[in-house]
């Protein structure tokens, strides 16, 4: 068996420790990485982190085998996503650990170049045999899997792209007549909280609704909605 050296990137020490344990325990030599996710006044997330990284010491055969990165850290739900990339540029094979079973942002950690995507519901040898395995040149997605999720992805870029070209065209104004029927406001309360008329704001949720290409409010909510999950 190969030993490997690896890159652990994660925000739970816990987490971290116990696998680094259990990579020692197997003749492996890794790193844990937690990055700073705090937002930085001079340098912000990801910026920051990404220095971090860069600044790291590389084992001595000049780079990280394999990393293993969580997806979320701190309050940004992708936080990992930001760190494939580039561990990809260093030649590391990345493998992505998470709790989440969102296909949509499961789909982008590959998009990214991340070879796998393993549940923490897996136990710690369950992980560690899944990083062996891979070292030993399986493949934890097949080919037709990996084309089907960038494929599935690409449609969700588009679909987004579209979305954003749609909303792009509301006014400032028509944007915060949208956020109030988003919270369940009505028309009247939406003029009052606003200091204008009703009949003003009736007009622009009609154009709110023929900019969006819709023909009801509970449309153009759904759609609104819809957006914030592509």
């Amino acid at each position: 068996m190969t030993h490997g050296n690896f890159l652990i990137i994660d925000d739970h020490p816990l987490i971290s420790g116990g696998i680094q344990t259990a990579l020692r325990q197997k003749g492996h030599t890794s790193v844990c990485f937690s990055p700073t996710i705090e937002v930085h006044p001079e340098t912000p997330w990801p910026a920051a982190a990404l220095l971090e990284l860069e600044a790291l010491s590389l084992p001595p055969q000049g780079q990280f085998d394999l990393a293993l990165v969580d997806l979320t850290m701190g309050k940004y739900a992708d936080a990992g996503l930001h760190f494939i990339g580039p561990l990809v540029k260093r030649d590391a094979i990345v493998l992505v650990l998470t709790g989440v079973d969102e296909q949509p942002r499961l789909d982008a950690c590959i998009a990214r170049g991340a070879h796998a995507v393993l549940s923490k519901e897996l136990s710690i040898a369950e992980i560690i045999e899944a990083i062996e395995n891979v070292m030993a040149g399986q493949s934890l997605l097949g080919k037709n899997e990996r084309q089907e999720i960038l494929a599935r992805h690409q449609i969700r870029l588009a679909a987004r792209s579209e979305m954003e070209e749609q909303f792009k065209s509301l006014t400032e104004r028509e944007e915060r007549v949208l956020e109030g029927l988003m919270h369940g406001m009505n028309v009247a309360t939406i003029a009052e909280e606003s200091f204008v008329a009703e009949s003003t704001v009736r007009s622009q949720v009609k154009s709110v609704l023929r900019k969006l290409g819709v023909s009801s409010q509970l449309e153009a909510v759904a759609l609104a909605n819809a957006a914030k999950d592509v």
